[in-house]
Order: structure tokens, then C-alpha cells, then sequence
């Protein structure tokens, strides 16, 4: 955690400074002829089919693991196009003889809303060289040589060959990537042989076997038009465990700003709630650059500024908070910049572009994965929630279709405490007024508020699901918080109708906030409130706050199983059943009649069971039915229940059990022994049968 730390703080804190600059023209980027370098290449009709002076623009996109951590636009100028005789550096393997496309680093001027020319410290163009090609033995990716001066952390904008030659009318695709294979091992780290290169009409994949790859798909002329790459980042392990994804896609538009749209214009006013009645008056636009990352790529920004009031109740008037404070900061790319609004000293982003969709607020603050590296992004149309699965923390941000914030939550993921922010109707009304509130983030209430004044009044107004309050409060399911500038003004009774779901919610209580309550900190107080129909109440109150209602769902179905036997022969089973939704516990009662609901006969087994299963032991003989009852504040719901017999044989009494053992004693015959015969009479028989036979034979013979 401390390594990304680190990260987030170099990337807070480099940033780059504009010596001087120098206008560049911008011109077409189709060509009108080749390049054909002198001395002229071993290869026939080699050329670049491409003009010098013509502007190249990337958007460029880089993600550590699934965090977006950069996305900005790159400006090149095609300066020349040269021919390096015996160059070497120390990126190149070889003093060899090179030809290769000079670039020139430039970068939008958001005063003039023109490109220009960036300057190191020494007020010399920034330039590098890009494809250096030696035709004979190899192709170069480039050397990131930066003229006669040097800023303190060389800008390395393009991590992917950008242009490609022309062999007679095609592109020399598969050769290139032949040879690209030995640069971009110094990226994807392993052995070049493992590498797979597949070429597919202008579009190169070198891939290897650890999962690393490069893709880049170029146009007709040669110049890069989208590529992509991934490498597990072996150099530095610890800080980009998941890998770092370059991602590349050439663009047109070289204004970053131009599509910016926002709602508002200076000197308009809106209001937002905290514990506090909060006013936001716009009071200016400000384009700015700023270059927070260790590549030194500039990000370009649009910021809105707003003056910050407060009401103040002893005064009954708004007080300025902070003045100038960047309330949202955005380009073409990203509707919110988040180390932008941190550097330019804002705070939650408050106001976002026109149309800005949930997709897109769910990217850009795809840099929490930092610091919640087990969190989870989800979005609809304008929200987008963040949840870190390890701790449960989660946050929420929601803005309306024009850009205005609707909605925003956090607890604990990206504040050190709870914290809701969300924006608040405003209105003039006078006499008896009727209005609707539409809670914020919830379908499941209607709300209904009428309220009589004696002279205009300024009313706020909002509803939501979570308590705006630092104090909690236990099963608040719909919070109203209703301001007006003079409560002098108010007449008689605010009368606030709520409609929720009776089938759903019981337990129902109303509640207001106390501000003075506690010395000052505020607190929660039940108040009363009339049941107007089924699933209707209304709250009556003569003075104004925030009002609350809390309610529990009813415990949900749920199965009751059984594994006794049928018969069960010795009284002895489980019991055990499906979850109940929001039960708090469970009870198990018996009889000896089926149980479809409690007469007040059953017998209580057990209560209090906070799991889902039970033994059941020392059941004597009989048929039993079981059911369990899911119980919480609202009320409790019965299982199905269960029938189990009982059959348990009888054990002998002691007098019983000895005669019958004397009864087998004498039934049960010795070894040996014929029952009803001495074993000493039957063997005098035998032999005298014998001698008997003997003698008649010997007679006969």
C-alpha cells in the first residue's frame, strides 16, 4: 500500500513547465508523395508515404491492471524525414546506418486553442527518432533522443512502432514485425524465440508465451491507426503487479476541449445538501494543463469554479464558505479527472459534461483499484458504484442527464467518514402549496408534502434511501430534508404523506432531527404519525427538519427438511432449513396435530436459534409435526412443517429378561448330544447293533 501511495503522490506532484513555445501550422495529413531516401536503400522502391509536416494525434490510454491511470491526447509533428549516417545510441545495438522519421513533441496551448511545440528546459524543440530502419539487418523501434537539451524526466510518448515503410504499393508489414520482435522484448521480457508474430493485412500481433502481446494495426500510408499493449512490467513488480496496457487509437481532433459542454453558465446558482443548506454560484471556465504522471504526457482540463455558501441559521442569511473552488474539471476524454480536481484543489465533483453516462464515470474512477484492489464497478446510465468486497466499504455517484449531481455516497471508500452529497430543488412558493418528492436512488415511496406560508418563500427540498445525517439510525429506509429561508413565514401544520409497500415493510416508525439536541451534535427523535389507508401515513410538524422513516421487512419464505427415518427407531434426528430474508431468529415448536399456524398448543422446542439447522433428541413413541417460525421486528413467518414417527421398541423389564434366559439354557443342546439321550446309552446301543450284524455275517459265510 505504501508503494502505491508513492505512486499516486509522484503523480500529484511532477509536472512540467512550458519554457517557450513555438506555433506550428497545422496541414493535411494525406500524402501528396513519398519519401524516397538518399543514400537509396538496398530495397527496391522503399519510400515513407507520408509528407513531412503533418500532424499526428493518438489518444493514448494507460491501465495498471484494470485502473485507468492515464488517458489523454499525444501530438507529434512529422519534422523530417532523415537518413542517420553511422548512428548510434544507447538504445541501438550497433553504430549502423540508418534511415527513420524525426518527431516533434507538441502539446495544446489552452490559451491560444493551438498546438505548439514543446520546449525543454534549454528552450530547444523536444524531438526523438522513430523507425529507424537499417534495411539490411534491422528494423528499430526508436531512440528516444531528445536533441541538445534534456528535461529532468524524458517525455517517452509512444511505446509501439508508429510508422511502417512501403515496398512498391504495399506496406512492408511482415517485414517490420519480423524485426520489431528483438524491441519489444525489452517489453514483453522473455525470449524473442518463445515470440509468435502473425501478420493480418495491415495489422501486426506479436505475442509470447507468458501472455504478454503487441497489436497494432496501421493505415494505407504506414501510420499507426490503433494499437494495444500488455506487459507484466517485470521491472517493477511491486507497483504494477497486475501489468501495465498501453492502448493507442489515432485521432483527427486536435482540440481536447472543444467537445466540453456543461449545464450552467457564469452566475448561476443551484443548491446542494450535506448536514448543511449549501449554495453553489458558478463564478468562471478555466482551461488548464497539468502533467501529474512520471511519463511527463500532458493532461488537458476544463475546470468550473463556483463560490461556496453556507446558511447561516443565527442570521437567517447565506455566508460564502470558499470562494473559486473547482466544483468539476474535465477534457474530451474523461468527464472527471481525479488527480486534477486533487492538484487544482477541489473537492467531490459536483457538476460533470452534458450526457455524461454512467460507463464513463465508472472509468474514471477506475484508479480506486490502487488503493481497493479487491473492488468491484458497477453502472447504469448516469451512476456508477464502487464496493470493496474485503472490507464492504462502498461508495456511490449518480448526476442527472445535464450533468448536475443527483446523488453521492461514500462510506468509507473515498472519505475517512460517512459522507452524502446530493443536490436540492429549489423553488419560490407562496400561500398553500402542493409538491412531490422523488427520493433519490429508491422507487419503493411516494411522497407528498403540502405546506402554507405567509408571504414568497424560498423552499429546498429532496428525498433519498441514506441517512445524510453523521448520526445513525437503525432501519432508516427514506430520509426528507425540507428547508425554507423564514420559518416566521410558515402557517399552521407541514403535513408530509408517505405510501410504501404494507405487504413489505412493518415495524414502521417516523422520525426528525433534533439539530440542538445533545449540545448542539443533533439527534434522531421518534415523532408520531397517522395512518391514512393501508401502506399510508402521514407525518404533521410545525416546524421543518430532516424527517425520516424507518421500517423492517417481513421475514421471507423459507423450507423446513427433516432426516429421521420412517419410522425413526430411536427418537434421535436434524432438523434444518433454508435462510429466512431479515430474520433476526428463529424458534421451533412442536405437536401432535399439523401446524399451519400458532394456537398458542404447540410446544416451544427451542428459540433464539440464530443458525439454520437443530438436533432433536429424547423423542419418545408417537407422530410429531415440526415447524420453524423466522422472527424479527416486523413480524414472523412459519416454515412448512415437517411429520416424523416414532418408533422406538420396548426394552424387557429385569424379572422378564432372566426367565428367558433360563428358558434357552435348557432348550439349547450341549455338543455332542442327542436331546432326550445320555451320550453313555447311545454308545452301549451303537456297539451292540454292530456286534449283532457281525455275527450273522460270519454265519452266512
Amino acid at each position: 500500500m505504501k508503494n502505491k501511495k508513492n505512486i499516486i503522490l509522484i503523480i500529484l506532484l511532477i509536472s512540467t513547465t512550458f519554457l517557450s513555445v513555438v506555433s506550428v501550422k497545422l496541414i493535411n495529413t494525406t500524402a501528396t508523395s513519398g519519401f524516397y531516401p538518399k543514400p537509396k536503400p538496398p530495397n527496391e522502391n522503399v519510400k515513407w508515404n507520408f509528407d513531412n509536416g503533418t500532424i499526428i494525434g493518438w489518444s493514448f490510454k494507460m491501465y495498471n491492471g484494470s485502473a485507468l491511470m492515464i488517458h489523454t491526447d499525444i501530438y507529434l509533428n512529422i519534422s523530417a524525414t532523415k537518413y542517420y549516417k553511422n548512428y548510434y545510441s544507447e538504445y541501438l545495438y550497433d553504430s549502423l546506418d540508418y534511415y527513420g522519421i524525426e518527431l516533434t513533441y507538441l502539446y495544446f496551448n489552452t490559451t491560444t486553442n493551438t498546438l505548439d511545440v514543446l520546449n525543454d528546459f534549454d528552450g530547444n524543440p523536444l524531438i526523438c527518432n522513430h523507425s529507424l530502419v537499417n534495411f539490411t539487418y534491422y528494423y528499430g523501434l526508436g531512440d528516444f533522443y531528445h536533441g541538445p537539451g534534456v528535461l529532468t524526466s524524458d517525455p517517452v510518448w509512444i511505446y509501439i512502432n508508429p510508422f511502417i515503410p512501403m515496398n512498391n504499393s504495399e506496406l512492408m508489414v511482415q517485414w517490420c514485425a519480423d524485426r520489431l520482435v528483438d524491441d519489444y522484448y525489452i517489453w514483453l521480457a522473455s525470449d524473442p524465440s518463445s515470440t509468435t508474430v502473425l501478420v493480418y493485412d495491415n495489422m501486426t500481433i506479436i505475442q509470447n508465451n507468458e501472455g504478454e502481446y503487441v497489436e497494432a494495426q496501421y493505415d494505407p500510408n504506414g501510420i499507426l491507426q490503433s494499437a494495444e499493449m500488455f506487459t507484466h512490467a517485470i521491472w517493477d513488480p511491486t507497483n504494477f503487479p497486475e501489468g501495465l496496457t498501453f492502448n493507442y487509437t489515432r485521432i483527427f481532433d486536435f482540440n481536447p476541449l472543444d467537445d466540453v459542454e456543461w449545464s450552467k453558465d457564469i452566475g448561476d446558482e443551484f443548491y446542494i445538501g450535506m448536514r448543511d443548506e449549501m449554495k453553489c454560484n458558478i463564478t468562471g471556465f478555466i482551461n488548464g494543463t497539468y502533467c501529474s504522471n512520471p511519463f511527463q504526457i500532458p493532461t488537458y482540463f476544463q475546470e468550473v469554479k463556483a463560490n461556496i455558501s453556507v446558511w447561516n441559521y443565527t442570521i437567517n442569511s447565506w455566508e460564502i464558505l470558499d470562494d473559486n473552488v473547482t466544483i468539476g474539471i474535465a477534457n474530451d476524454m474523461s468527464p472527471i479527472i481525479l488527480e486534477a480536481m486533487m492538484t487544482e484543489g477541489g473537492g467531490p465533483t459536483i457538476i460533470v459534461p452534458k450526457g455524461t453516462t454512467g460507463e464513463e464515470i465508472a472509468e474514471a474512477y477506475s484508479p480506486m483499484f490502487m488503493f481497493y484492489p479487491e473492488g468491484e464497478i458497477t453502472y447504469g446510465a448516469y451512476w456508477a458504484k464502487m464496493v470493496d468486497t474485503a472490507t464492504g466499504k462502498d461508495a456511490f455517484t449518480e448526476y442527472f442527464p445535464d450533468g448536475l449531481i443527483k446523488y453521492i455516497y461514500s462510506r468509507g471508500l473515498m472519505a475517512p467518514e460517512d459522507m452524502v452529497i446530493f443536490y436540492k430543488n429549489s423553488t419560490i412558493i407562496s400561500d398553500d402549496h402542493d409538491f412531490e418528492i422523488e427520493p433519490y436512488s429508491t422507487d419503493e415511496f411516494d411522497v407528498h408534502v403540502n405546506m402554507s406560508v405567509s408571504d414568497d418563500t424560498h423552499l429546498l427540498f429532496a428525498g433519498m434511501h441514506l441517512n445524510p445525517m453523521n448520526l445513525t439510525l437503525d432501519d432508516g429506509l427514506l430520509f426528507i430534508d425540507l428547508f425554507v429561508n423564514d420559518t416566521k413565514n410558515l402557517v399552521g401544520l407541514v403535513n408530509i404523506t408517505i405510501d410504501y409497500d404494507s405487504s413489505k415493510y412493518g415495524y414502521v416508525k417516523t422520525w426528525h432531527f433534533n439539530m440542538s439536541a445533545d449540545g448542539g451534535k443533533g439527534a434522531w427523535e421518534e415523532i408520531p404519525f397517522t395512518i391514512v389507508d393501508v401502506g399510508k401515513i402521514m407525518i404533521s410538524a410545525d416546524n421543518l427538519s430532516f424527517f425520516a422513516l424507518s421500517a423492517v421487512p417481513y421475514p421471507g419464505t423459507f423450507t423446513l427438511y427433516e432426516d429421521a427415518t420412517d419410522p425413526d427407531t430411536d427418537g434421535k434426528f436434524k432438523l434444518w432449513w433454508d435462510a429466512s430474508s431479515d430474520a433476526d431468529s428463529y424458534s421451533i415448536y412442536k405437536s401432535s396435530n399439523p401446524i399451519t399456524t400458532l394456537t398458542g398448543t404447540e410446544t416451544l422446542v427451542k428459540s433464539g436459534i440464530t443458525g439454520l439447522e437443530e438436533p432433536i433428541t429424547e423423542t419418545a413413541n408417537g407422530t410429531y409435526y415440526y415447524v420453524v417460525v423466522a422472527i424479527n421486528k416486523a413480524d414472523q413467518i412459519l416454515s412448512n412443517y415437517v411429520e416424523v414417527e416414532v418408533e422406538i421398541s420396548p426394552e424387557p423389564e429385569e424379572g422378564e429378561e432372566e426367565e428367558e434366559e433360563e428358558e434357552e439354557e435348557e432348550e439349547e443342546p450341549s455338543d455332542g448330544i442327542i436331546p432326550g439321550y445320555s451320550l453313555f446309552l447311545v454308545l452301549i446301543l451303537f456297539t451292540t447293533i454292530t456286534s449283532i450284524l457281525i455275527r450273522k455275517h460270519r454265519k452266512k459265510i
